[in-house]
């Protein structure tokens, strides 16, 4: 089975796709926007490995992203188990060279039609762990169906389902549709994004929601207060906010998850 896109073609994995997976996922800009399950270096047997794994799905639950006739990226879905097994995770990667194309948006859209309307899931939400925030996903919140879940509750009068996952729910695909995703890596995009909204500004103070967060306690986090943000850089899969007084707090986008831009107070 194939499904077409504007910009490539999303298929099952096969076997004669080991060169290019290996010329494109043995990236370390790929590595580091991903969960460490994905090897690194990546290797041919890395390479051999998975397409046994991916070739021998029923139904397909992984594909490669094909590009001139060469995958050059992979999208998949991960199915929830016991009490979220009408869940599912989706995810993706990309070659950087297919960077800012399109192509991860186009393929998103199409994977996502794909396990509403083959799978018996629910509820589509993106893989946390390698930061694909909603928003820039394409969901307002992640795509779910309330109607064709026998035993689940209605939703509030009024509030409308995000997504449906059987014919008979009479909302089109397009309801369900990721509207766009990021084309560049997680933590280049927010460098680009914070950049300009925190450096040089004073961080009045920081406050903790969860102690999971906190990997160090010397020096404290109060420490922090009252300090000029006077870099920002990213190492690895850590965002690093630079500090006057040369004080570092770094972020790792892994553990911390998604970030969210609000206004003061």
């Amino acid at each position: 089975m194939e499904l077409t896109l504007a910009r490539g073609t999303l298929r099952p994995w096969r076997r004669g796709d080991e060169p290019s997976l290996v010329l494109h996922a043995n990236n370390r800009s790929v590595w580091l926007n991903l969960r460490d399950r994905f090897p690194h270096p990546y290797t041919a047997k890395d390479a051999d490995e998975w397409i046994a794994h991916a070739g021998s799905q029923a139904p397909v639950l992984n594909f490669a992203i094909v590009v001139d006739g060469a995958a050059v990226g992979g999208t998949g879905l991960t199915l929830g188990t016991d009490v979220f097994r009408r869940s599912a995770e989706v995810g993706y990667w990309l070659g950087p060279p297919f960077w800012g194309r399109g192509i991860a948006t186009e393929a998103l859209r199409a994977v996502t039609d794909y396990a509403f309307t083959t799978l018996d899931i629910c509820r589509l939400e993106p893989a946390s762990s390698t930061g694909i925030p909603p928003r820039r996903a394409g969901w307002r919140r992640p795509a779910t169906c309330w109607r064709g879940a026998p035993g689940w509750p209605s939703p509030r009068p009024g509030a409308p389902a995000t997504a449906c996952c059987t014919p008979s729910c009479g909302r089109s695909l397009a309801a369900r549709r990721p509207l766009d995703v990021p084309e560049l890596p997680d933590v280049t995009a927010y460098l680009t994004v914070l950049d300009p909204r925190i450096l040089g500004a004073r961080l009045e103070r920081v406050r903790l929601l969860t102690r999971f967060l906190l990997r160090s306690g010397d020096p404290p986090l109060s420490a922090a207060a009252g300090r000029t943000v006077t870099g920002l850089r990213r190492t690895g899969k850590r965002l690093v906010i630079a500090l006057d007084g040369e004080l570092f707090p770094v972020i790792h986008i892994m553990i911390a998850g998604r970030l969210y831009w609000k206004a003061a107070g």
